[in-house]
């Protein structure tokens, strides 16, 4: 509050000034806004004119209701600054008039005109023309343009300043209209206008303007002109005389200039200019944004008032040296500022000569860094960590860059391999050491991407189940390290922050022991070959020869039912019919399961899973309406994937569970999740939710979870992980993040 309060009162205090500065100017002042309205003149403005504040400029001056036609106050609120003479006829004087734009705390626009009394110059120089008359006016020896045009616009008299500037010869412009000759077409009209009322005395003529004239070369160069009108004895108007200068390289410098001027100003890097001997002349406003010394604090000094003394001498005597000798030098500053915190700067610091090559200053240009080198200093920790990591990870792990050299080769798996990281980084032998000759690994076809050449050498491939964007291979190797050994690949691309491929990093497992077992286990898998087929035959026994007798059951009890109007009886025989239909589905469910666990492969085709989905959802709609649910399915799109016809037992079962288990009146959702190469299809349901010591047992077999209230067999989700297990996803549970219930998932692979 109190650094506001004193801002407030620096900016009154400026504001003073500035008015008091105006005050006791000679000449007059105004400010006009951009509605026209007079905010402000000083003593000599109302000398001259009364007092005008609270007046529109073209009411007071020129007795006008509308804006002024040649008024060029709009070029004003424009940003440009307008230098031109006018005559009043209020007070009969001419002023020479400075518009510029004065930019306000609001940030809108006022213009600020000053205005210089030069009556007496303008008599005296009409005076001397009238005394010259016609011989002197046309003086050839001129250095400027003098051109005489009679009412209709033609030229009646041009000098040769005037032929050189057009480029015409004398002969080739005489008697030719001004306006059809020498004034663009997309002005001429306007321009015309302004001569006919002029030549009719309705207006008075501007006696300084800028504007273009067309050259015989099709060229346009720019004019500043002085005008005045030509009477005849009777004071009537018979032509008009001006002179005018050629500016246009003028024009051209000063905008470069202008340009050059509002670069240096606005640019977001630091400029310093300083002297021969280091006093500093300027510095932009982005000295003071960093450094914190005014404008006003840094005149006058010398740059060693940044120095933060942790750069040597020799240094800064090796920087002038550089300078003095005409060249220019780059490097880097860490400085301090005014308030004593360190920066980190980003320099060049060239001479700047005369035109005899002679250095008359310094200039430094310099770019803070300190976010750069922390960024940097951060990525370095990141980087020397990272390789710690690599380097003293239990796995083998090595790293190629884009150019499928060795980065990185860890003691793991100088072990596995026999060779040391020294003899291998920087070459491109990685595949010798575990082939024996030259070919790639699958960190190479991740740079190279060249997927036909990996399935040709690793028949036994699969997108990485560790990396995303990965690729996973394994193989069996008759010599790494001295011994045959079987390896599971795992490579992973690495990227900068723009997503270009920098690295690729490749881990390497060796499973020999568990291959070997797996051989033994499956000697053993073929010997209980024969009493799997029992159990098939187990299976068909349990579905024909129980479901059977559970099916006249079933058929006698409703019609017992039927017939039965005693309560008590009838009460009898619900209790049978509700166990008969557990017992129905117990017997389904177990031999759908085992008919499921017996399956070792299924055959997929390509299905949008979410029409499966929406197929499922309708078979439910009348039990969901039944317990007047909500039901909401936020998948929109297409959602194609490799699939079974028994995945629709996997959607049933995870829907039917969400109604079960939800109270009535509750929501239920569905929805499609994206995951890289796989979709997650998830059932969120408002029920009591499960325990997380329950979560990890809810998919085992007979597992219902304090569920007693719930018929069921215990197997339906043990079903929905073996199907997704065949398909290659995973099932899972969460609790509903938007309150009670859960939300089950599945994964399956994209088509």
């Amino acid at each position: 509050m109190i650094k506001r309060k004193e801002a407030e009162e620096a900016l009154r205090l400026e504001r003073d000034n500035f008015i008091n500065i105006l005050d006791s100017m000679e000449d007059g002042v105004c400010i006009v806004d951009q509605q026209n309205n007079i905010q402000y003149v000083n003593p000599t403005m109302v000398k001259d004119f009364g007092l005008l504040e609270g007046h529109k400029c073209h009411e007071y001056f020129h007795d006008r209701k509308e804006v002024c036609p040649w008024c060029r106050n709009h070029e004003v609120f424009a940003g440009k600054s307008v230098h031109w003479e006018w005559h009043s006829f209020k007070n009969n004087r001419t002023y020479d008039l400075i518009d510029t734009p004065l930019n306000n705390l609001d940030g809108s626009i006022s213009k600020l005109e000053i205005l210089h009394d030069i009556t007496k110059r303008k008599e005296a120089e009409l005076l001397i023309l009238k005394e010259r008359a016609q011989a002197q006016q046309y003086l050839d020896i001129a250095g400027v343009m003098f051109v005489v045009l009679d009412k209709t616009g033609e030229v009646t008299r041009i000098n040769k300043k005037g032929c050189q500037i057009l480029g015409y010869d004398e002969n080739e412009i005489l008697h030719k209209n001004w306006f059809d000759f020498c004034i663009h077409e997309d002005v001429r009209d306007k321009i015309w206008q302004v001569f006919e009322k002029l030549m009719a005395g309705e207006i008075e003529p501007v006696e300084y303007y800028e504007n273009n004239v067309v050259a015989k070369s099709g060229d346009q160069r720019m004019i500043a002109f002085h005008n005045a009108v030509i009477m005849d004895e009777d004071s009537n108007i018979t032509g008009i005389l001006f002179s005018g200068e050629d500016i246009t390289e003028r024009k051209k410098a000063e905008e470069q200039i202008r340009k050059l001027s509002q670069a240096v100003e606005q640019n977001p890097t630091t400029i310093v200019i300083a002297d021969m001997d280091g006093n500093i002349e300027y510095v932009n406003p982005q000295f003071t944004n960093l450094t914190g010394y005014t404008y006003e604090e840094a005149i006058g000094q010398n740059p060693r008032i940044l120095q933060s003394g942790e750069t040597n001498s020799e240094e800064y005597k090796k920087l002038w040296e550089i300078i003095i000798s005409g060249q220019t030098w780059s490097g880097e500053f860490k400085n301090k500022k005014k308030n004593g915190d360190f920066y980190w700067e980003s320099a060049l610091i060239s001479p700047i000569m005369d035109q005899e090559g002679e250095i008359t200053h310094f200039v430094a240009v310099k770019e803070d860094i300190t976010e750069q080198k922390i960024t940097q200093q951060k990525l370095q920790n990141e980087i020397d960590f990272s390789a710690s990591l690599i380097q003293f990870s239990a796995f083998p792990l090595f790293v190629i860059d884009s150019q499928h050299k060795v980065l990185h080769w860890n003691k793991a798996c100088e072990k596995l391999t026999g060779v040391k990281a020294d003899d291998i980084i920087g070459t491109n032998d990685h595949g010798k050491v575990f082939y024996g000759f030259e070919r790639p690994c699958i960190a190479d076809t991740i740079i190279s991407k060249k997927m036909d050449e990996f399935q040709k050498y690793y028949p036994k491939y699969s997108s990485s189940k560790l990396t995303l964007n990965g690729l996973h291979a394994e193989s069996w190797f008759p010599n790494l390290g001295g011994k045959k050994r079987y390896i599971i690949f795992d490579a992973a691309p690495i990227e900068n922050n723009e997503g270009k491929l920098i690295a690729v990093v490749e881990s390497l497992q060796d499973i020999t022991g568990i291959k070997l077992a797996e051989e033994k286990i499956k000697k053993y898998a073929d010997e209980l070959e024969h009493s799997n087929e029992l159990k098939d035959l187990f299976t068909d026994i349990l579905h024909h020869d129980l479901l059977n007798p559970a099916g006249i059951i079933k058929g006698y009890t409703e019609l017992l039912l039927d017939m039965e109007k005693g309560e008590k009886k009838s009460k009898f025989l619900q209790k049978i019919e509700q166990n008969n239909e557990k017992l129905i589905d117990i017997i389904e469910t177990a031999a759908n399961f085992a008919k499921i666990e017996s399956i070792e492969k299924l055959e997929f085709e390509t299905n949008d899973i979410s029409i499966i989905v929406k197929d499922v959802v309708e078979n439910f709609r009348p039990l969901i309406m039944s317990k007047q649910m909500e039901f909401e399915f936020k998948a929109d799109g297409v959602y194609p994937a490799n699939v079974n016809p028994a995945i629709e037992e996997v959607f049933s079962n995870l829907l039917s569970n969400a109604i079960k288990y939800s109270p009535n009146e509750s929501m239920i959702i569905v929805d499609i999740i994206d995951m890289a190469d796989m979709w997650k299809l998830t059932v969120t349901d408002s029920g009591e939710g499960v325990s997380d010591d329950d979560k990890p047992k809810l998919f085992e077999r007979f597992k219902r979870v304090n569920k007693s209230c719930i018929k069921g067999t215990g197997i339906g989700l043990a079903i929905v992980k073996r199907i997704i297990e065949l398909h290659g996803g995973s099932v899972g549970i969460e609790d509903n993040p938007e309150g009670t219930g859960s939300v089950f998932w599945v994964t399956l692979r994209k088509a």
